[in-house]
């Protein structure tokens, strides 16, 4: 039965036309039909066009800010990347014209990102504009940030070892000696057991400790404090005001603690505001089908001797009995989560995790750990299905920011499958025609080196093909942070408060960095 199982789910996986896990394919339509009746592209001036591709200043400079160093290390740091622009949007034009596009993988990657976007707008709204920060809370926080604490512990994971440290700590024994004491185990360092930090930063990482901190003078231990790993007892070693000496960094702490009030706020409107969702719409995992959903990702992630210690071919058994013995048919459609105005499927959660797996971890510690964890990522699934349907009805995807941004992303998504097809044609010759093992060059590395050649023909091939214009005067006028500066430091970011993990807007890749 469970062979079965993971074959139907397997083809499913690979073969399912909709392309959307959290809102019904209707709305999945409807914005792709909005993006396409708004005359293809947004009316701007445009910096570069490439076939019927117009690049504008804003997709520039967003993609530039966020790109990679290496190109902004060189000379002509603007001009060549708008060129690796180009190329990606060649590449882009030539999958769109073979329909790579319209491939399943191309079009959940489109849809989540799309919905991340709509639901932005929406978080604009409800929750941004509702944020309000004072003087005085600045302030506060600004002073927090000046202090700088020096604090030491002394730590047991169990309970009668701390009572026994207390009880010699009141009867005289120097707080220093038991600290010491520590160290005669060779694995715990002085790091382990002292911190420099800043009262504002302690705040963030613990908000129970900083209290009792707080209530603590120079010199003094605390009570035995129990934390989610065992027992403390702290000291405040010291406390002092870190001095600023210059109007730059007062500006730059300024900035921080304004920054970090916003986030604040933000995370807590945000909590509320979900779980408000969640709290009215009452929904419950049905259990024998989320048994299902366990055992087929647990054959996936984890190691063999794992997945029989835990016994989960017998748990997907009694699982599938209990269902009734679902046909292949039948199993993608087995309700996984009902709530009070509708119900997710087994076969709408793989598709959301098909898009993030990359992201997606498991705790495989136990059974009832990595249970939790699939539990967290059902329930992230059906936030991100309560927030794209609020800002469907909301009139979000209609947005011209996010009709602006979805397009930039189908470009970058159709490019990628583009170069996904070259890699993959380069790894079936290998498999065909496998490489000399004493060949000084490894896999990886024949993998790039074919890449770049086959990406160079097939760009030479495209510029025949598609006509190109760079307003050269407009890019010469475009001011960014660096450029042509050797020390250009290389930051990836990534942002992952939304419903997708994703750089804030799409860039050229690293790998052109081997063209250089």
């Amino acid at each position: 039965m469970h062979e079965r199982f993971f074959l139907l789910l397997f083809v499913f996986f690979l073969t399912t036309g909709c392309i959307s896990a959290f809102i019904p394919c209707e709305y999945s339509l409807s914005i792709s039909n909005a993006i396409a009746d708004s005359s293809e592209r947004l009316p701007q001036s445009f910096l570069a066009k490439v076939g019927d591709i117009e690049i504008t200043k804003e997709e520039f400079i967003s993609s530039y800010e966020f790109g990679p160093a290496f190109i902004k290390q060189r000379a002509n740091s603007k001009k060549r990347h708008l060129e690796y622009m180009i190329k990606e949007k060649l590449l882009a034009l030539d999958a769109c014209s073979r329909g790579l596009d319209t491939l399943d993988q191309a079009n959940e990657m489109y849809s989540a990102i799309v919905d991340d976007l709509a639901t932005e707008e929406l978080f604009k709204e409800d929750i941004l504009s509702k944020i309000k920060i004072n003087k005085e809370e600045i302030d506060t926080l600004i002073g927090k940030k000046k202090i700088e604490l020096e604090l030491k512990w002394i730590f047991s994971a169990e309970e009668d070892a701390i009572i026994n440290a207390m009880n010699s700590l009141q009867n005289g024994v120097p707080f220093d000696t038991l600290f010491l004491n520590q160290f005669n185990d060779t694995l715990i360092y002085r790091d382990e057991r002292s911190l420099n930090i800043s009262r504002h930063a302690l705040e963030v990482r613990n908000p129970v400790l900083a209290s009792i901190v707080d209530s603590l003078p120079v010199g003094e231990f605390s009570h035995p404090i129990f934390a989610g790993d065992g027992w403390y007892i702290i000291k405040v070693e010291n406390v002092w005001m870190s001095m600023l000496t210059s109007e730059a960094e007062e500006v730059k702490l300024r900035t921080e603690a304004e920054t970090a009030l916003k986030k604040r706020k933000m995370d807590k409107l945000a909590d509320e505001y979900v779980n408000e969702l969640l709290f009215n719409q009452k929904p419950i995992i049905k259990r024998n089908v989320f048994n299902i959903l366990r055992t087929y990702l647990a054959n996936y992630v984890l190691p063999p001797e794992k997945y029989n210690e835990w016994n989960l071919k017998e748990k997907l058994e009694q699982a599938l009995v209990a269902e009734g013995n679902p046909s292949n048919d039948e199993i993608g459609d087995l309700i996984l989560v009902i709530y009070n105005e509708g119900k997710i499927t087994l076969k709408e959660f793989l598709m959301w995790y098909r898009a993030r797996d990359q992201y997606l971890k498991f705790n495989k510690g136990d059974l009832p750990s990595f249970s939790v964890s699939i539990e967290n990522y059902i329930w992230q699934m059906f936030r991100d299905k309560l927030l794209s349907r609020t800002a469907q009805e909301r009139g979000y995807y209609q947005a011209e920011n996010v009709i602006k941004q979805a397009l930039w992303w189908r470009d970058k998504i159709a490019y990628s499958m583009a170069k996904n097809e070259l890699k993959n044609s380069i790894i079936l010759k290998m498999d065909e025609s496998p490489i000399d093992n004493n060949s000084e060059q490894s896999k990886s590395d024949y993998i790039r080196d074919e890449l770049t050649k086959k990406l160079f023909y097939k760009t030479a091939e495209l510029k025949q093909k598609y006509d190109i214009f760079i307003n050269d005067e407009q890019l010469k006028n475009i001011k960014v942070s660096v450029e042509h500066d050797p020390t250009a430091v290389e930051f990836y970011m990534i942002k992952k408060g939304g419903l997708i993990p994703r750089t804030p807007f799409p860039t050229i890749d690293h790998d052109w960095s081997n063209w250089e």
